[in-house]
């Protein structure tokens, strides 16, 4: 049986926001070592005005 292949994860910015407001990338204080724990492709959206 043939599997059929992942669809990328999708982020949708809305109007009016900005990447950096939608992703938390400040690990300080986790206690994260150096290295990514995973690492992948995902389709970001940003939503502009004028668009629907």
């Amino acid at each position: 049986m043939e599997q059929k292949p992942k669809e990328k994860p999708e982020i949708v910015v809305p109007k009016g926001y900005e990447l950096e407001d939608i992703i938390d990338t400040d690990d300080s204080g986790y206690g994260f070592k150096k290295e990514a724990i995973y690492t992948g492709e995902v389709k970001v959206r940003v939503e502009r005005d004028g668009e629907e």
